[in-house]
């Protein structure tokens, strides 16, 4: 048997210095780190593109430098040498980051006597070193860079776009570093964070996405619903990164302490909150609730599983409404009528993705809580009460083709002639109102809509959902209102699928709270005239049996004459 080594090609070697960062603020990050712990009291970054376009960028600082020969053959040269115990590193695992600095330009480094020329675009791994020159304190980088990042099509659409990139990658470390002499990190005594503890500073709360930093240097960021929370953590200590320092090792310890802490203010937020859950935070407690990370109990009241219709129900809703149930694509119109009608519940089918389920569908809510059920130490799940209940529920399970079925996507409009004389009193009366927008007002039949529009030249409202409010009464009047300044707020066709979005919700609101639409004064006026029609029904009643007693009048005359 013979023992040999495995080896590395050099045209790999290539490639990690090529393909290490995606970005030049990240190489830049790393050319900021090497500084820092190098012992720089200061770091520069000097950025500008002449008037030929050729952008050039440096990095500076007044750290130890390279002094002898044979740190630049160990360190600069040769990649990967080892990192000994006594160098006290606050980030550096690889010795690889420099290559991210030769991947974006033509590199001068200048630092002790030496002089040190990279240019891998054409001088692929060999590099010149100038030596016997002057002394230089520190290390200065200067970089001809291969191409102009900024401009509008390219990675950056101005240098103030750059400068920021740069400043997220470098905002919380303790050393003072410098953009073109705007200084880029912040005091981080001075913040208030919302929790601390031996392992990192926790600011939670502000931002759109959970931003992680190694000691002060960015790392990745995570959406809200995938973590559940939003903000900033600040590790104590060095966490166990990947090759690329875009992402955290699962086994790094510090890591899993951060994420307990995480976890524990997740659940928090929901038990403290006043307001309702987001549908990124919604996603997170599920995915919390499928790995066993929250108990049902603790749970079954928040609004956490969403329609199809764009709300979200509570587990406890769910099995009281005992309902069949059914996945259907979001804004669905057939979902839409099922829900209101109270036939069925239909869920939004992204939330099978967002959960990564892949199984029957029916069996969808018992793989959801199977693991945060309480159980006794001498039962298994399957014999818990809370489990039987679940299960039952597969079989209300009913696919949505055949829930949607009986429902028709039509929608037709009633000739005004057609109509009863209470619809054209409703009518009449809810068009003596000048605040439609210049929509005409109409009624129509419709198996999946209670009203619908084309979002700029009318209103039409379902006669069969008409009947059934309770009309002339208070809340049968508001309901019919509601329903026409909701769909007053669509400036969009909603005879088809359509998105209530934040755009909508935001109209909706001020058309039912500002002081110049008279939503409220409508409601109650209609009321009024609704109650003095009573004489109007009489009428049409009158009308109808009149009609049916000439109608028999008729056929009685036409049988005597034969």
């Amino acid at each position: 048997m013979t023992v040999r080594q495995l080896q590395m090609h050099r045209q790999l070697l290539l490639d990690v210095v090529k393909r290490q960062a995606g970005t030049l603020h990240k190489a830049v990050l790393e050319g900021v780190m090497n500084a820092i712990e190098a012992g720089a009291p200061r770091v520069d970054i000097g950025f500008d593109v002449d008037d030929k376009g050729i952008a050039r960028m440096s990095i500076t600082d007044g750290g130890n430098g390279i002094t002898s020969l044979k740190d630049i053959e160990d360190f600069f040269e040769t990649f990967g040498t080892p990192h000994s115990e006594s160098e006290n590193k606050r980030w550096a695992q690889f010795r690889m980051g420099r290559g991210q600095l030769f991947s974006f330009g033509k590199n001068t480094w200048r630092t002790g006597p030496f002089k040190m020329f990279v240019d891998i675009e054409d001088m692929g791994l060999a590099y010149d070193l100038e030596q016997g020159l002057d002394d230089h304190k520190g290390c200065r980088i200067d970089i001809e860079l291969y191409t102009n990042p900024i401009g509008q099509y390219n990675n950056y659409s101005s240098v103030d776009n750059f400068c920021d990139c740069v400043q997220e990658q470098v905002e919380f470390m303790d050393t003072p570093i410098y953009f073109n002499g705007k200084k880029l990190n912040r005091d981080v005594s001075k913040i208030e964070w919302t929790d601390e503890d031996e392992y990192a500073y926790y600011l939670f709360g502000v931002g759109s996405d959970l931003v992680i930093y190694n000691l002060g240097a960015f790392v990745c960021k995570h959406s809200t619903w995938r973590m559940g929370v939003n903000g900033i953590i600040l590790s104590k200590h060095q966490l166990k990164v990947n090759f690329a320092r875009n992402d955290i090792q699962s086994d790094c310890p510090i890591y899993d302490q951060i994420q307990k802490v995480v976890a524990k203010h997740r659940r928090k937020k929901v038990t403290n909150r006043k307001s309702a859950l987001t549908n990124d935070e919604r996603t997170s407690l599920l995915l919390d609730m499928r790995d066993g990370g929250i108990e049902l109990k603790d749970n079954k009241n928040v609004a956490l599983l969403r329609t199809a219709v764009g709300r979200a129900m509570s587990i406890a809703n769910i099995l009281r409404n005992r309902l069949p149930w059914s996945f259907a694509p979001k804004d669905n119109q057939k979902a839409d009528k099922l829900m209101q009608s109270d036939k069925a519940l239909v869920f939004d089918e992204g939330l099978l993705s967002e959960l990564r389920y892949s199984g029957d569908p029916s069996g969808f809510f018992t793989w959801l809580v199977k693991d945060s059920i309480d159980k006794g130490w001498h039962q298994s799940i399957e014999e818990t009460s809370e489990y039987k209940k679940w299960k039952k529920l597969e079989g209300l399970y009913v696919p949505f083709d055949q829930l949607a079925n009986g429902l028709r996507e039509s929608f037709s409009t009633i000739p005004h002639n057609k109509l009863t004389m209470r619809e054209k009193y409703i009518l009449r009366t809810l068009e003596s109102y000048d605040c439609w927008d210049g929509r005409a007002l109409s009624i129509g039949i419709s198996d999946v809509a209670s009203a619908w529009t084309d979002g700029s030249s009318y209103i039409s409202m379902d006669r069969n959902w008409i009947q059934r409010l309770s009309l002339p009464y208070a809340d049968g009047c508001a309901q019919l209102v509601n329903i026409l300044v909701h769909e007053l707020a669509h400036d969009c066709d909603t005879s088809g699928s359509h998105v209530h979005g934040e755009e909508f919700y935001r109209r909706f609101h001020d058309l039912c709270v500002r002081n110049s639409y008279p939503c409220q004064r409508i409601i109650a006026d209609f009321h009024t005239k609704l109650n003095r029609s009573k004489a109007m029904y009489k009428e049409e009643q009158d009308e109808q049996k009149r009609i049916k007693m000439e109608a028999k009048r008729a056929e009685v005359l036409a049988a005597s004459a034969k």
